[in-house]
């Protein structure tokens, strides 16, 4: 009986530990995964907040909208009113435009209008009319609005009696303050309405019996993230130019609408 042994290797090649640069290499692939999946979050949750944001000033531009359009479109002339207005609008010149830049050359002023115009609820009549002013009377609000943004607002005075034939409610409106008016969206950058008569002729006012044909109203929102961040600007001509730059541009939201006048009367 013959007995062999087999020498025992002292280590076996595969039993090695990983080096130093092994475990670096492993630790940088994945610190640029876990970077890579951090940048795709991130920029996922800013999509998804922009999308929110779009979302809640497109239901307000929407809602200011049709709360125009509909008190628009019933507009009606005060009878037997000699030179009583019953539309009347014009362009405010104390605001400084945004010139929000386009694609090529041109650039898009926005405008800030006042516009006034009288409406019939059974035997009252209204006069409305829709304006942008400061957001409130805090400086930081004054100086926004001298640089083109401010809060839709909303005035209506009631009348009623025998005497109403001799009204001009536009008075009532030119003449009222700051506590008088209905705020109705902030963010407002830009209302722009023209009036035409029955013609096409461009008009401003309109007396006696006559009211405009048809009106075309545009209304732009510029979305409150922006609006903070402009605020906490002190100088003004930087505040100009923040909301002026093409990046801001796309956060104004604008709605146009050809309006026609349902009580149109020659």
């Amino acid at each position: 009986m013959r007995i062999r042994l087999q020498p025992v290797p002292a280590r076996r090649a595969a039993e090695r530990a990983l080096t130093l640069l092994e475990m670096m290499v492993a630790i940088s692939l994945l610190l640029i995964i876990v970077l890579g999946l951090y940048a795709m979050f991130d920029q996922t949750q800013k999509a998804f907040r922009s999308g929110l944001t779009q979302i809640d000033v497109l239901e307000a531009q929407r809602a200011s909208m049709d709360i125009m359009i509909r008190e628009v479109e019933q507009s009606c002339p005060l009878p037997g009113a000699t030179g009583c207005t019953n539309f009347y609008s014009e362009v405010n010149p104390f605001p400084v435009p945004l010139l929000l830049p386009l694609n090529g050359p041109t650039n898009f002023p926005t405008e800030i209008d006042n516009f006034f115009f009288l409406n019939r609820s059974q035997t009252n009549w209204i006069g409305v009319a829709y304006l942008i002013a400061p957001t409130s009377t805090n400086t930081s609000d004054q100086t926004l609005f001298l640089n083109g943004v401010g809060t839709l607002y909303r005035f209506s005075y009631t009348t009623n009696g025998p005497t109403v034939n001799a009204t001009n409610l536009v008075d009532a409106f030119l003449n009222a303050t700051f506590a008088d008016y209905q705020r109705v969206a902030d963010g407002a950058v830009h209302l722009k309405l023209r009036a035409y008569q029955p013609d096409g002729t461009a008009t401003n006012v309109f007396t006696g019996s006559r009211l405009p044909g048809y009106v075309d109203l545009e209304f732009g929102i510029l979305e409150p993230r922006v609006i903070e961040q402009a605020r906490s600007i002190p100088n003004t001509a930087a505040m100009q130019a923040f909301l002026g730059n093409i990046n801001q541009a796309a956060k104004v939201h604008v709605f146009r609408q050809h309006i026609s006048i349902r009580t149109t009367s020659q």
